[in-house]
């Protein structure tokens, strides 16, 4: 929910919450990086560190087959987000966390039907690129 560019210079850290989560921003460290934070409940559920200078595409290699393996966090979850001010909507699967003004109502979906009509009001998406990615879910394994 970044609707504003951040200072990484900065001496403290920046915190951005919706309901329960929250993203912080820490200072730069030692060497110049910078840590993000997404919390949920105050705890940390992911992260990124953001390294200065540029980076050559073969760094990432590894990374990107790690998130191809069974157990990694994207490619094996349908995952949808979508932030705007005073209204957060995150769908993981078949469960909802939708946040206005600070309060956060989970909703769990019971069935395709469900899953297309909540992404089409919530996402604009239409229902081909939803089947694709279920249907590529299925056949990997996925949840």
């Amino acid at each position: 929910p970044f609707f504003k560019p951040m200072r990484l210079d900065r001496s403290a850290p920046l915190t951005i919450g919706l309901g329960p989560e929250s993203w912080v921003l820490h200072p730069r460290d030692d060497r110049g990086r910078s840590r993000l934070e997404q919390r949920r409940g105050g705890e940390v559920v992911h992260g990124y560190t953001v390294t200065p200078g540029a980076r050559r595409g073969e760094e990432f290699s590894a990374v990107v087959a790690d998130s191809y393996r069974a157990d990694a966090s994207f490619l094996n979850c349908l995952r949808l987000v979508r932030h705007r001010p005073q209204r957060s909507v995150s769908l993981r699967d078949r469960e909802a966390r939708i946040t206005v003004d600070g309060v956060q109502e989970v909703v769990e979906l019971p069935d395709r039907a469900a899953l297309h009509t909540f992404v089409a009001a919530e996402f604009g998406m239409a229902a081909a690129p939803l089947d694709e990615a279920l249907t590529w879910l299925a056949e990997r394994g996925g949840r």
